[in-house]
């Protein structure tokens, strides 16, 4: 459905990313990886446009074949973004070494005196320290308008969430 609506948004000659949330259990499946796999390599005009996105907890615990999986996918130019973001602990030369792009960050964690504390980096300067790697944060969940001017502070310049615009159906003529 992802690859449909990539080609639709096409023909609008317009700059654009789909982010496409894909299960860790889908990189472990052979079967359906293979098919998969060979899918993405007719459509591999379209990588470019989009991001295939995994929840922190399953960067986190992928191991040899999850790894080998993502390896495929970006040899045929796929990206990656890793969100549902819990914790600041992540090593960002990693990440870019296995073509995460983009880092979906909540604007309440970011934003938390928690976060300052416990994590290696303060969350100010994770925009910068992420850069440094070739990796775009987005913070997520953005509900006030309070939020946004905390997080140009810190840098933020993509952002997502509920005050932008409340997730909704793709149109019918997309």
């Amino acid at each position: 459905r992802a690859v449909q609506v990539v080609r639709r948004l096409q023909t609008r000659e317009r700059e654009f990313g789909l982010f496409c949330n894909i299960s860790p259990q889908s990189l472990t499946d052979g079967e359906f990886f293979e098919q998969f796999v060979e899918f993405m390599e007719h459509n591999r005009a379209l990588a470019s446009q989009i991001v295939f996105e995994f929840s922190q907890e399953a960067v986190d615990a992928a191991g040899p074949i999850e790894l080998a999986s993502l390896d495929r996918l970006s040899e045929l130019g796929y990206r990656y973004s890793m969100d549902q973001v819990t914790r600041l602990d992540f090593d960002p030369k990693s990440l870019y070494e296995q073509r995460f792009r983009f880092i979906k960050v909540p604007a309440s964690l970011l934003l938390s005196e928690a976060a300052r504390i416990d994590a290696d980096i303060d969350p100010a300067d994770l925009h910068d320290l992420l850069a440094r790697y070739g990796i775009e944060l987005i913070a997520t969940d953005i509900e006030r308008e309070s939020e946004v001017v905390d997080l140009l502070d810190y840098d933020v310049t993509l952002a997502q969430g509920n005050l932008f615009s409340p997730p909704r159906p793709v149109r019918a003529d997309v």
